[in-house]
């Protein structure tokens, strides 16, 4: 647009019918309210741009908070699995009885013994 107000100026300067100078005064004019519809423009889409920008990092700061909770409630999730199994499996372990060993006290037993000892003795 600067090229044509540029051209339109440079032409303006020659002689030409009134007709002509008449088409560029009015060129010169809409080229001159060209320039500040562009120049307009430029501020809204610089403004645009802020905003853009602004939004952007509220929603990188919202995703790593997301990303963080998600993380959070993983762990969480697996603490409570790690718990529960931990509880079960010292559950078991806490209940579980030995069988008694009566078989030392058993008077069949104890003959039984005395006579392998014996025997091994050469009685």
């Amino acid at each position: 647009n600067g090229k044509l107000l540029r051209e339109a100026r440079e032409l303006s300067a020659q002689k030409h019918t009134e007709a002509d100078n008449n088409a560029l005064k009015a060129n010169m004019a809409s080229q001159k309210r060209m320039l500040e519809v562009v120049d307009l423009y430029i501020r809204y889409l610089d403004s645009q741009k802020k905003r853009l920008s602004a939004l952007h990092q509220d929603m990188e700061k919202r995703y790593k908070v997301a990303v963080n909770t998600y993380h959070t409630i993983r762990l969480g999730t697996e603490l409570l699995g790690l718990v529960r199994n931990t509880q079960t499996d010292f559950s078991r372990i806490f209940s579980f009885r030995p069988p008694e060993l009566l078989l030392l006290h058993d008077d069949r037993f104890s003959r039984e013994f005395a006579e392998v000892t014996a025997t091994l003795r050469g009685n």
